[in-house]
């Protein structure tokens, strides 16, 4: 195929912790993660514009201004729900994607805020209903960005049957950030469900090819008795057999074989 394989999301498809990866400025992606794998099996050639940390808003941001081609085919990994950051007056940023990847690194839960403000936008801002909103919302919105090329989902939200499930690292990470410096006050078991139409949730599986990619990774890291990496990341031995197990996925939809 002649196509290019354009990759958005977070970590787990920069390749974080695998050989050759950095991160920061002039940073490299591992070329370890499966869609390096599914572009080999294809013959594609591969851009990354994945970004280490992002959550749902950041992975929009990206697509919206590096826009997709009828004929890219488009692997989005869907990370965590929307986090919130800042684009802070420190860095003198010269190009979009400089204010897309270091935005998230203003952080704005941090030890320096007063129990009360964090109350407060708990229960106005990251309540669960408002979480799975973003996580639909946003889902949804690169959905129609990439509605005319031939696109690929890949979740990692743990949004099952309608429902935003406990268990998303990046929600997780910031109950338990919050909790480190207040005690046990906030909870990290959150379930909570919204009726969207089904013509969207109808759209959004038609383009699914994993619900919950983490534990895919995780099952196969399991049966090869192989570890993870300190931050959870997985070895590149595991996307390559990930990428072998999905790839008649790809081939059937581009009608390739």
């Amino acid at each position: 195929m002649s196509s290019v394989i354009k990759i958005f999301g977070d970590s787990n498809v920069w390749g974080d912790e695998q050989p050759g990866c950095t991160i920061g400025k002039n940073s490299k992606s591992s070329k370890s993660t499966f869609p390096y794998y599914i572009a080999g099996l294809l013959r594609c050639k591969v851009e990354n514009f994945a970004v280490s940390g992002a959550a749902l808003n950041l992975v929009h941001d990206m697509i919206l201004f590096n826009p997709v081609n009828k004929d890219d085919i488009v692997i989005v990994y869907l990370p965590t729900c929307s986090k919130y950051g800042f684009i802070h007056n420190s860095r003198d940023y010269k190009e979009i994607n400089d204010i897309i990847r270091y935005k998230l690194r203003s952080q704005i839960f941090n030890k320096d805020m007063g129990e009360s403000t964090i109350k407060w936008m708990n229960n106005n801002m990251w309540h669960p209903q408002a979480l799975y909103y973003n996580t639909i919302k946003y889902a949804y919105a690169i959905l129609k960005l990439t509605q005319h090329s031939n696109v690929f989902f890949f979740w990692n939200t743990r949004h099952i049957d309608g429902k935003y499930l406990s268990g998303q690292d990046g929600l997780y990470d910031e109950l338990k950030r919050r909790n480190n410096y207040y005690g046990d006050t906030y909870p990290t078991e959150i379930t909570s469900s919204i009726n969207f139409s089904d013509e969207i949730l109808s759209q959004l599986s038609q383009i699914t090819v994993d619900w919950d990619c983490v534990k895919s990774l995780d099952e196969i890291t399991a049966e090869l008795n192989l570890y993870k990496y300190p931050q959870g990341h997985h070895l590149p031995r595991v996307h390559f057999e990930y990428a072998h197990k999905i790839i008649d996925v790809f081939k059937e939809r581009l009608n390739v074989y």
